[in-house]
Formats: C-alpha cells, sequence, structure tokens
C-alpha cells in the first residue's frame, strides 16, 4: 500500500451453523468451577455436569460464601428468600459435599488463593479435566453513565479483568482440555449502563485468543441475555417482561457451551437467540423511548393500590414513583406493569445502592418481585446484615479491649 492509500479494516460477524458440534467431555470426568454462583452461570454448569456426566466439580467461591461446615447454621439464621439460602439448597442437591463435589470459597483473583483451591480439589478427585470460569451476569454489572464513578468503575471491572490473569496463573503445570470463559455480548452491542461492563467483557475475549496461543484451548463466549439459574427458586409468580421471554434458558446454555467447545476454529464467539441487527434496533428503540410524563396518575392495574407501610417502601415506591414519573405508587404494583423497563431499572437499582450502600442485585428488579414491597424486603435483609455484622466488630472491640484493660490492672497490682 502506498503512502497515498488508506487502509481502513471493518470487523465483520457473520451466522455459524454449530448444528451437530458437540465436545466429548469425560464422563466421570473432574472439572474446575470458578464461578460467582448466585449470580454468574456457574450453577447452570454444575447441574449439568453432575447431571449428564456424573462428573466430580471442585467448585471454588466467593470467599464470602460461607463454608460448608457453616451451611447448616447459615440455613437456620438467615431467611428463605436470601439469594445464599437458595444457593446452598442447590448445591446440596448436587450430591455430597466432599464425596461428589467440593466447594471451596476463596479469592478468585488472587493467584495464591486458586491455587491452594486447585490443590485441595485435585488431592481429592485428581487432575483436573476442564475448566469453566463464571463471573457475575451482566446485569450486576450495570451502571449508567452518568454515575460511572471510579467506585463503581472499579466495582465493575475488578469482577473479570484480575480473575482472567489470576486464573491463567494458577494454570501453569496443569493441562487441562479448555478453559471457557463467559464474556457479554455486550462488546457487540452495547446497553443501558454496560460501559465498563462491555470493556472489561472485551478484555476477556481478548484474553481468551492470546492464551490460546499457549497450547491449552481457551474460549470465550459472548452471551446475550440468560436466565439465572436460581430465577425459579426464588419466586412462583415471576413477571414475564420482554427481556426474560427472549433470555437464553439454562439448558439452551449447556448446549451453546457444548457447540462451542467442540469446534476449534473460534476461540471468540457470540451466542444469542435473535440477529445482532436485531438486538441493536432492541436497544436503540428502547434508548429512543419518549420519556414517560411527571406526577401522571397511577395507570388502572388488576392489583389492588396498598400504600406503603414501612420507611424502606416509601423510599423505594418513591424512586420507582419518580422514575416513572407517577405520584403515587402502591407497594404491590409490578414496576413494569406501570411502564418500567430494564434502563430504569438500571437507574433505580444505582440510585438505591447509593442510597443505603448495599449490594441491591439487579435480579430482584428484572427476575424477582419487581414491586416496592419486593425490593424493600431485599434491602432490610441486606441492611439486617450489615448490622448484624457490625454488632459483632464493636462486640469483638469491646471484648479485646476489657481483655487489655484486665491485664493492665493485674500488672498495675
Amino acid at each position: 500500500i502506498s503512502v497515498s492509500e488508506s487502509l481502513r479494516l471493518v470487523q465483520e460477524y457473520a451466522p455459524i451453523n454449530f448444528n451437530g458440534m458437540h465436545a466429548s467431555l469425560r464422563q466421570n470426568g473432574v472439572y474446575l468451577l470458578v464461578a460467582k454462583m448466585i449470580d454468574g452461570l456457574g450453577l447452570v454448569y454444575a447441574r449439568a455436569l453432575r447431571r449428564e456426566l456424573n462428573a466430580k466439580l471442585i467448585i471454588v467461591g466467593d470467599e464470602l460464601m460461607p463454608a460448608p461446615a457453616e451451611w447448616d447454621r447459615w440455613l437456620a439464621t438467615h431467611g428463605a428468600m436470601h439469594p445464599v439460602n437458595q444457593l446452598i439448597n442447590a448445591l446440596q442437591r448436587l450430591g455430597r459435599e466432599g464425596e461428589d463435589y467440593l466447594f471451596i470459597p476463596a479469592n478468585t483473583h488472587q493467584v495464591d488463593s486458586l491455587t491452594n483451591a486447585i490443590a485441595t480439589g485435585e488431592a481429592r478427585f485428581g487432575a483436573i479435566n476442564g475448566v469453566f470460569h463464571a463471573d457475575v451476569m451482566g446485569d450486576e454489572a450495570a451502571c449508567e453513565l452518568a454515575s460511572l464513578d471510579e467506585d463503581e468503575y472499579a466495582r465493575i471491572t475488578r469482577e473479570k479483568m484480575p480473575g482472567a490473569s489470576a486464573l491463567a496463573s494458577a494454570l501453569n503445570g496443569h493441562s487441562p482440555d479448555f478453559v471457557l470463559l463467559q464474556s457479554s455480548l455486550s462488546t457487540l452491542v452495547g446497553g443501558h449502563g454496560f460501559c465498563a461492563y462491555a470493556a472489561a467483557s472485551a478484555y476477556f475475549d481478548a484474553f481468551a485468543e492470546n492464551q490460546s496461543a499457549s497450547g491449552t484451548p481457551w474460549y470465550a463466549i459472548d452471551w446475550d441475555a440468560c436466565l439465572p439459574p436460581l430465577m425459579n427458586e426464588s419466586s412462583e409468580n415471576l413477571t414475564q417482561t420482554a427481556l426474560m421471554e427472549l433470555a437464553i434458558k439454562p439448558d439452551e446454555v449447556w448446549t451453546a457451551s457444548l457447540a462451542v467447545l467442540g469446534q476449534q476454529q473460534f476461540s471468540r464467539v457470540a451466542v444469542t437467540n435473535r440477529s445482532l441487527t436485531g438486538r441493536r434496533h432492541t436497544l436503540h428503540t428502547e434508548s429512543a423511548a419518549p420519556k414517560l410524563l411527571d406526577n401522571r396518575d397511577r395507570p388502572a392495574l388488576e392489583t389492588p393500590y396498598v400504600a406503603p407501610r414501612t420507611e424502606l417502601e416509601r423510599v423505594v415506591a418513591d424512586e420507582m414513583g419518580n422514575l416513572l414519573g407517577i405520584s403515587a405508587i402502591g407497594v404491590d404494583d409490578d414496576f413494569f406493569a406501570l411502564g418500567g423497563h430494564s434502563l430504569l431499572a438500571i437507574q433505580a437499582v444505582t440510585r438505591l445502592r447509593k442510597t443505603y450502600g448495599v449490594e441491591l442485585p439487579m435480579r430482584a428488579f428484572l427476575y424477582g418481585t419487581p414491586t416496592a414491597a419486593g425490593i424493600a424486603a431485599v434491602l432490610e435483609e441486606s441492611l439486617a446484615e450489615i448490622d448484624s455484622s457490625t454488632i459483632a466488630t464493636v462486640e469483638n472491640l469491646l471484648d479485646d479491649l476489657e481483655g487489655d484493660l484486665q491485664d493492665h490492672a493485674a500488672k498495675s497490682d
């Protein structure tokens, strides 16, 4: 090319027919799952590996999760709605902990922590045959651009970027058949609140391509919206929003993953049940939706109006009302039935997180009970845990102080 010429490269994507492709995973094999089990796809893979292959699982989960020895006490002291309770119940249905699977809480972003967890698992079950890395879903990493400060950016990016390099280092000296990372379609189509998440996911894609050159095949799947595996265990009456109706189901996640692992041509594959053009159009249509009017009357709903009964319910109802432009919202009114959509849900979650300083999950709006009463219940349980932790910390400090004073008095005598 002469200096007078210019060259413009445009990345394009084409559909691939993976019908008939199926990875030959090992029956009775040993598989490592490094996963955020509550909010990611880890539970989908754990269930399928146990069901389809009778595999032994080394599950390395969030270090804040209670260890298996503490599960009975945790279940007895926390409400049934708590996501950790739901996860523990789901894990117990996988088989016998210690025999069929190991659950090891660890810092999945630190090499030493991961290395020790892998060594513990291999000492129990033998060498690892494959690795599934599954961190938080996209809705958990959402933040509207106006609120994307340094703290929010760090919260979102730390879930992906340090974890990938830590996993690669911890696997040095191991020879798994593959390593599968979960990325996001936001790298191709964007999405409201996904600025930082799309950037972190793009890093994952590039990391997988780079690692594949070292010998072990690494794959990254850019997933469209997927149904969280615990959603059906949290509510029997879930709102059938358009997002939920079109989201990829758990069995489809497993089938698509096997197809990706069954080919060796691509280290990065986007998986969606709609065309990329259609996904871009959907996002554009939502962003161009007309602004809701301020102070409009509550629309007619089948649900009767019930006024807020607690301060938390009042704050949540007011927040919903401010976003939707509705003067009075009942505590049992469905956010989406009132005209809400995913962009407004992201804004509501971001504001409530900042107001109360808790990690309110997006699934509370998108997949749980999207009412003021339902969201307030999730907030109340989160705040109660913070209060209990604070009380325990203060009590420990007081005990230490009392011991120091007694020692000092004894020495004085």
